[in-house]
């Protein structure tokens, strides 16, 4: 359920940039994310611990990191292209399509 609150929180902030930027609630949209991403950490370290042997943690938590690090640059190359090919608003554009793809992926898996 957070993953599907932290989505929307960043759809809502790309809606907020593309339709009509307001300073304040893009801050208030990066408080959200940034406090969701604050209840979410935690849950899947604990999630990890629990569900994977001792012998094997240091590699899964290491992959996961590793993961997370990759996904950053890999971001910025796919959405700074769109950017600096087509335009800035489409780059958020492509950003929402995704961010509800996301959504309605993660729904439908938590009903199947």
């Amino acid at each position: 359920m957070l993953t599907i609150i932290l989505l929307l929180f960043l759809t809502l902030l790309g809606l907020n940039i593309v339709v009509s930027p307001n300073i304040y609630a893009i801050i208030i949209s990066f408080f959200c994310i940034g406090y969701t991403l604050g209840k979410i950490s935690p849950r899947v370290s604990t999630y990890v611990m629990t569900s994977v042997a001792e012998k094997q943690l240091g590699q899964i938590a290491g992959f996961m990191n590793t993961l997370i690090t990759l996904s950053v640059p890999i971001g910025q190359l796919i959405f700074l292209s769109i950017a600096t090919s087509m335009s800035l608003s489409n780059a958020w554009i492509s950003m929402i399509v995704l961010e509800v793809l996301l959504i309605l992926y993660t729904l439908s898996y938590k009903v199947g």
